[in-house]
């Protein structure tokens, strides 16, 4: 089947004899995967951001109410959890290149027809779609960074990575909050996704495939770093895959990450209509103070890698410890702060422009 060929890893090939063509080609590969992962994934949550946006001002005007907007979020993210454990396998014997660009692209066009309907049942299975496509860029990535990045460097790699998690939040909670005050919440998702349908063909020429189907030798011989077996044959992915699936610490760090994303994401999906409603804020103020805080966890991601390796010798666990209890207090201050007037420092400026923003809500 023609599109199973197509996402399909290629073929090894051998690798190359001049050694200098081949560190060139390394290093040029090397860096445009790295870019494109960063800055490909954070585009993700771009998509995955303009319904936090756009809660307030659809709700308002009558498009639908809370309860509909938590079952259209409740089928995202149903689809994308089982998503994420699908793709995550299927990354494993893909073209990542062509897999998490895919899935960019098609997570794209749907935010653009999001914007054209007001029908309920249309919104919970565009987003539902939505989440399956949504998944295929986390499991890619960190298939595609173990690919091309030795066991030594993908700590400090993976940091790096993760930035494109608040680097994107951030962007979609600060521009599309403007979009959305100046024009309607129609337009957030129209920009957004058609900026990210650029991105999407973007990343199809950043993002390769395996080094070995390009001539090159796998990651761990090329670093001299063979720490960590690679596996190469299909047997050995399933083999690996099911000492994974049996590996109990494996389930115990998934549950601790899954407390941990039921905060997150309450906070990216609720945090932004919790501030207007609750603290006085305006959309535009909320999306600053959002992105704001996206700042802070892009700040918090780069150095939490140096904080494990040398304050604590590498203890993982105590750094994410203490992380946690920082997220935990932050949350404790977030709901027992009182309500202010700061959201309403942004109507002097709205209002210099002709008829204000059609979608801000002012008190």
């Amino acid at each position: 089947m023609w599109l199973l060929d197509f996402f399909k890893t290629g073929p090894d090939k051998p690798v190359l004899a001049d050694h200098d063509e081949m560190r060139r080609l390394y290093e040029k590969k090397r860096r445009a995967v790295f870019f494109g992962l960063v800055f490909g994934y954070s585009f993700f949550y771009v998509c995955r951001l303009c319904l936090s946006m756009a809660k307030k001002p659809m709700i308002d005007e009558g498009v639908l109410d809370s309860m509909q907007m938590g079952t259209i979020e409740l089928a995202f993210f149903l689809v994308y959890a089982f998503g994420k454990l699908t793709n995550g396998f299927l990354a494993d014997r893909s073209n990542v290149g062509r897999f998490m660009s895919t899935g960019l692209l098609i997570s794209s066009v749907i935010l653009v027809f999001f914007g054209f309907t007001n029908t309920f049942l249309v919104f919970v299975v565009l987003w539902g779609v939505n989440g399956w496509f949504q998944a295929m860029g986390s499991s890619p990535s960190g298939a595609s960074l173990s690919q091309w990045f030795s066991n030594k460097e993908r700590g400090f790699r993976y940091s790096i990575w993760s930035m494109a998690h608040p680097i994107g939040e951030g962007v979609s909670m600060v521009f599309t909050a403007v979009i959305i005050s100046y024009l309607n919440w129609r337009w957030g998702f129209w920009v957004a996704g058609t900026v990210s349908i650029l991105v999407a063909l973007l990343l199809y020429k950043l993002l390769a495939d395996r080094p070995r189907t390009y001539g090159l030798p796998a990651v761990a011989d090329y670093k001299n770093d063979h720490a960590v077996e690679t596996h190469t044959a299909t047997a050995s992915v399933n083999s690996a895959q099911y000492e994974v699936i049996k590996n109990p610490y494996v389930w115990i760090l998934g549950f601790a990450s899954a407390s941990m994303y039921v905060a997150r994401y309450g906070v990216n999906n609720w945090g932004p209509m919790y501030l207007q409603e609750a603290k006085d804020y305006t959309l535009i103020t909320a999306g600053l103070v959002c992105g704001w805080a996206k700042t802070m966890e892009m700040t918090g991601v780069f150095f939490s890698g140096f904080i494990s390796d040398y304050l604590f010798h590498s203890r993982r666990n105590v750094t994410t410890l203490i992380y946690g209890l920082i997220m935990t207090a932050g949350l404790v201050v977030l709901y027992l702060g009182p309500s202010t007037r700061l959201g309403n420092l942004d109507l002097a400026f709205a209002q210099q422009i002709k008829d204000g923003p059609v979608a801000e809500s002012t008190r």
